[in-house]
């Protein structure tokens, strides 16, 4: 019997993701550059020509990755998109990230190990760049009621890379308790 369009669609979606995590995979433990499409198509259990129906290279693979991870971040900046740069709803920013983290703890290591290579970065930066305005532009604006204007970007710039840092340390410690980390590290970071 054949199938149906809404079969079709499901499977399509699935071999696609399917191609995605055997690529995070690869990607982040043999390295964007020395992964080939053959080898994510032996991990996705697939063939290679099927991944072209797919994805029209491997920096269009990369890209969708990166896509996904991206798009984590701005479900958790939804939360305060249209408010007020306070304290009290960037402390609702830490809240989801570190809940997004727990959530996703294998997605996020994955993610930072892939962050981490030179020509991912090379290929990522653009988007990296205007994923990471979002962020600086909010947190500038807390940041300039209390700051002298020479600091604002230091402080904003610590204060990303302190959870970002946290987060690395959640992947690679599974007792760690990511919330409490962020909020005491946020609370000590947005004192004004």
């Amino acid at each position: 019997m054949p199938r149906t369009k809404q079969q079709l669609e499901k499977l399509k979606q699935e071999r696609k993701e399917k191609i995605l995590n055997a690529a995070c995979i690869l990607f982040a433990e043999k390295g964007y550059k020395t992964t080939s499409v053959a080898e994510i198509a032996k991990q996705a259990n697939i063939s290679k020509g099927l991944i072209y129906n797919y994805f029209a290279s491997k920096e269009d693979i990369l890209r969708n990755i990166l896509a996904m991870g991206f798009d984590l971040y701005d479900k958790a900046f939804e939360t305060i998109a249209d408010k007020e740069p306070t304290k009290e709803n960037l402390m609702l920013l830490v809240d989801r990230l570190a809940q997004m983290a727990i959530e996703n703890r294998e997605l996020t290591g994955l993610f930072y190990m892939i962050f981490s290579q030179k020509s991912v970065l090379e290929i990522a930066m653009p988007e990296m760049e205007e994923q990471l305005a979002k962020y600086t532009g909010f947190l500038g604006q807390y940041f300039a009621r209390c700051t002298e204007p020479r600091l604002i970007q230091t402080k904003v710039m610590s204060f990303i890379a302190a959870l970002d840092g946290i987060a690395m340390y959640f992947v690679l410690m599974p007792d760690l308790d990511i919330k409490a980390l962020y909020k005491y590290t946020a609370e000590k970071l947005l004192d004004c």
